[in-house]
């Protein structure tokens, strides 16, 4: 992990607590009883470290703090939960990737030498896979999860703010209160509550911070005119002045010799 693309964990705690939806990646002795992988995309809640032990000031020289833990939930027939887990189990979550055309690079003028790659944000939390079958656990880490996405999802028109509601449409959110009792009771016998407890995180943010400043800012106008501005708006905040700090230091060294 080059150090100028390494997050630390408060940065992945962020995008952990900001995110949609993740890999659930697991092992399992399979009928031959090799070891046998499985995945599963499904939306996770992340659940702070309970109160007494030290959240939101993580550094990576932690080594027995608490990192907190994701919840979710799978459905009962899910080969996930019906076979026993081998070791720890793995959560991928991606929180933002685009293609790097040379075209789009100065410096592909200035002899050519620059090839295509792929710019991303990933996280990769480790731990030990939690099952629980206690419908009022299920249906109590189901509200959060869903309150926090109605109301994205809500905000996401624009001027109209989220307010509650049954009716649907442009601004109204859902609530499992919504549903009627026997229809939830039913549906939480159908599902499995999945907790990661996080042992370990792990970040990558390759975003070009390893460019010249001219190349990023070439990157920034390319994803602008893309409609990509959430990554256009992280190479402006972040790889941009760490393209800079590379590009001074470089010449400083230069100016050594």
């Amino acid at each position: 992990m080059p150090a100028h693309f390494a997050l630390t964990d408060a940065g992945c705690l962020r995008i952990l607590a900001r995110m949609g939806a993740g890999d659930l990646v697991t092992v399992h002795a399979g009928d031959d009883g090799m070891p046998e992988p499985d995945v599963t995309f499904l939306p996770w809640e992340y659940v702070p470290a309970p109160a007494g032990e030290p959240d939101g000031e993580v550094t990576d020289a932690s080594e027995s703090i608490g990192l907190g833990s994701l919840v979710g939930h799978l459905a009962r027939n899910n080969l996930q939960v019906r076979r026993p887990v081998l070791g720890p189990a793995t959560v991928v979550v991606h929180e933002g990737d685009h293609y790097v055309s040379p075209v789009d690079l100065p410096s592909h003028d200035d002899g050519g030498r620059v090839v295509p790659t792929w710019d991303y944000v990933t996280v990769h939390a480790h731990g030990e896979l939690v099952l629980h079958d206690d419908p009022a656990w299920i249906l109590a880490t189901m509200r959060p999860l869903t309150d926090r996405h109605e109301h994205v999802w809500a905000e996401a028109v624009p001027g109209m703010p989220a307010t509650p509601g049954t009716s649907g449409g442009a601004g109204t959110t859902w609530s499992v209160d919504d549903a009627p009792q026997e229809f939830v009771d039913r549906m939480l016998r159908a599902v499995v509550g999945v907790e990661l407890r996080l042992g370990r995180v792990v970040g990558k943010a390759k975003m070009s911070q390893n460019k010249t400043p001219a190349d990023v800012a070439g990157e920034i106008d390319a994803l602008e005119a893309r409609g990509r501005d959430d990554l256009a708006a992280f190479k402006r905040e972040v790889s941009l002045p760490a393209a800079q700090r590379r590009h001074d230091l470089l010449a400083d060294l230069r100016k050594r010799r």
